[in-house]
């Protein structure tokens, strides 16, 4: 199968995007040069992650004049939001066109707990469950609560919360304010975006507890994760654990797809155990599906997957990369920490919420993937890097159990497909 680069459709993109109508015949002329050498085009970019036909589609999606951008969305407010599916909107576009979901708010008002303060919070929409249904699927392929969509695990209300600052460019709460998300969802037919709440809260009572709802979107508007141009039949979708227990140095399956290609295109986790040692789980990655151990290690622990370091020594932070949402718990006394102090407690018990983009960093796959994490890990001082390379465990070569006790996970990661 002939591939291309996906720099050559950034090339002409950009060529179109940046020049007057002369550009873009120029690079669409171009553009039907590589398509006319089709083996000798497949030849120099034989690594790309597009074929000639995804090409083809994508050099017209991106370099056509006549699809014109368009702006869509609605809002709602002042909605109860009960057990009751509802649809907050709807749009198609016409064949040929692609849509893409930009933007995605809410807030609302409820009643707080007993003992909490003020009387009036703006919690209410905490537990909503947001569906987006993508092509007239009848099972949505992306389904969130609003906060852990932000990278955060735990009510962030509480002392070692942070309820001020946890904002960056495409997630985030910005103070007592709304949720907010600002991915690029593409589908080719329609969208249909739902609420409904999740029953661990009480049912609203109409005239209280009001909540707040903004979805907006785009016709044709290219969808790029760092310099990548996506295909046009590229879809995200939303691969979750809620709240399963694994038991220490168990294999977590934060994503498994035994087929396909795309890119991992942000990582959100929660998790919280008796035990801090968790945080010495390694993340690998496997592409192919059947690729063996190691496979691709991408981090050397948990919080240096989320660019944070010894145990998430300095407590929350926020970047457009990543961050650390929720960080409650001990930390070893050999080490350490900065930050704020509500953070740290006495103790082994540990709970975190963390979040990670790839988009500097793109982690491709074709023919599949995995990614696992592991609740601690083992470690062996006689090997050159001790900790990560072990599997199976050899006692007698060695290798050691890090510890760890029963750790509950909560992920998400967001993955796009073609």
């Amino acid at each position: 199968m002939h591939v291309w680069d996906p720099r050559l459709v950034v090339f002409f993109w950009l060529s179109a995007s940046t020049a007057m109508s002369q550009s873009v015949r120029t690079a669409a002329s171009h553009t039907d040069d590589l398509l006319s050498n089709l083996e000798r085009a497949a030849a120099l970019f034989k690594d790309g992650l597009l074929t000639a036909e995804e090409f083809s589609t994508t050099k017209q999606r991106f370099l056509a004049p006549s699809l014109p951008l368009k702006t869509f969305g609605t809002g709602r407010s002042a909605m109860i939001i009960n057990a009751t599916e509802q649809v907050i909107f709807e749009h198609s576009v016409p064949n040929g066109t692609i849509g893409v979901m930009t933007h995605f708010w809410i807030t609302g008002m409820e009643h707080a707990l007993p003992g909490h303060q003020p009387p009036l919070n703006s919690n209410g929409t905490d537990n909503v469950i947001v569906r987006y249904y993508i092509d007239g699927e009848a099972s949505a392929s992306i389904e969130f609560k609003p906060p852990m969509a932000a990278g955060v695990g735990f009510n962030d209300d509480a002392a070692n919360g942070d309820p001020t600052g946890m904002a960056s460019a495409k997630i985030g709460r910005a103070g007592m304010g709304g949720w907010y998300m600002n991915l690029k969802i593409p589908f080719g037919i329609s969208v249909r975006v739902t609420v409904t709440l999740d029953g661990v809260r009480p049912i609203p009572t109409p005239g209280q507890n009001p909540s707040f709802v903004i979805v907006r979107g785009c016709e044709n508007l290219p969808v790029m994760i760092g310099t990548l141009v996506l295909p046009a039949t590229a879809r995200l979708r939303l691969h979750k654990i809620e709240g399963k227990v694994f038991q220490p140095q168990q294999w977590v399956p934060l994503l498994d797809l035994p087929t396909g290609r795309g890119l991992i295109y942000l990582v959100a986790l929660a998790a919280s155990s008796a035990s801090y040692q968790f945080w010495e789980g390694c993340v690998h990655m496997y592409s192919p599906h059947s690729q063996p151990f190691p496979g691709t290690l991408l981090s050397t622990g948990t919080e240096d997957y989320f660019d944070s370091s010894f145990g998430f020594d300095t407590g929350r932070f926020h970047g457009p990369v990543s961050g650390c949402t929720h960080r409650k718990g001990g930390m070893p006394s050999a080490l350490a920490h900065s930050g704020d102090p509500a953070c740290f407690t006495a103790g082994t018990a540990m709970e975190v919420s963390a979040y990670r983009f790839h988009e500097e960093d793109p982690l491709a796959f074709n023919g599949g993937t995995r990614l696992v994490w592991r609740i601690a890990d083992y470690i062996n001082f006689k090997l050159p890097s001790p900790k990560c390379f072990i599997d199976v465990p050899n006692a007698t070569a060695g290798d050691q159990s890090l510890g760890g006790a029963p750790t509950t996970v909560t992920s998400y990661v967001w993955v796009y497909t073609w």
